[in-house]
């Protein structure tokens, strides 16, 4: 608990009042969906209550570290969750269809800590060769 006061323009003081925070849990590493939409690549997932927004990273390397990137590594977009919740997508139209990439997606909490990420995705673009 705090102790607070408010003051006006002209310089008179409230009475002081308690104030109380609201508890800042942990963020969490949310469990992300991949798959292809027309302009790309499509991630989806569920919001979790602990994260505040998401933070959308993408490599060329697989098991890269959001917290310590390369020149490989591209923090697409900040997310934040719908009123309410539920689910989220975010569609990576930035692709090079020669390219394999891979994703993380991070939770952030209201203080600004990040989720590990632990949780990543590839998109693999291959050909198949029929057996004779």
């Amino acid at each position: 608990m705090v102790w607070v006061q408010l003051a006006d323009s002209v310089g008179n003081w409230s009475e002081p009042y308690p104030a109380y925070a609201a508890p800042v849990f942990a963020p969490q590493a949310p469990t992300v969906a991949i798959g292809l939409d027309a302009d790309g690549v499509q991630l989806t997932w569920l919001h979790l209550d602990a994260n505040a927004r998401y933070q959308v990273w993408r490599d060329t390397r697989p098991y890269f570290d959001p917290t310590a990137p390369t020149t490989d590594t591209v923090k697409l977009d900040d997310v934040y969750p719908p009123v309410g919740g539920g689910l989220l997508t975010y569609s990576d139209a930035t692709v090079d269809p020669n390219v394999t990439y891979y994703y993380a997606v991070v939770g952030v909490n209201a203080l600004g800590q990040r989720s590990a990420a632990e949780k990543y995705l590839g998109v693999f673009r291959f050909g198949l060769t029929a057996r004779e």
